[in-house]
């Protein structure tokens, strides 16, 4: 399962690092929390991408099938240096007070796909 994100800067400025903060909140009740730092971004459109393996939502789901229903909502937040540059939602919906899981949204180089459309993404922190 993938969420990617897109946003136009229209700011003649070149961010140095951008950190983007993910949530998405599945029907069992659980807040998946992750963040991906990008580095040299320049002006312009800029895609993000973050994964949740198939293991990872057959733990979240207790083994039944996963399907778009069970998402209930997704957040993206960008920030420069704990400055908000910009925030997308899926639903206009406050994030529920419910459980915070960390460590099951993974960037694109922690997957198979790390190779794939290499010229699409901005370059991820410590991926040198």
């Amino acid at each position: 399962m993938t969420h990617e994100t897109r946003r136009a800067h229209s700011r003649a400025v070149s961010f140095d690092a951008i950190g983007v903060v993910i949530r998405h909140v599945v029907r069992v009740g659980k807040l998946l929390d992750g963040e991906v730092t990008y580095v040299n971004i320049s002006k312009g459109d800029h895609y993000a991408v973050a994964y949740i393996s198939p293991k990872s939502l057959e733990k979240l789901t207790g083994g039944k099938p996963f399907t778009s229903a069970g998402l209930t909502n997704v957040w993206v937040e960008v920030n420069r240096q704990g400055q908000v540059l910009a925030k997308e939602q899926q639903k206009n919906t406050a994030q529920p007070n419910v459980a915070h899981v960390a460590g099951m949204i993974v960037n694109k180089t922690q997957t198979p796909f790390a190779p794939l459309y290499y010229d699409r993404y901005e370059e991820i922190k410590g991926t040198r």
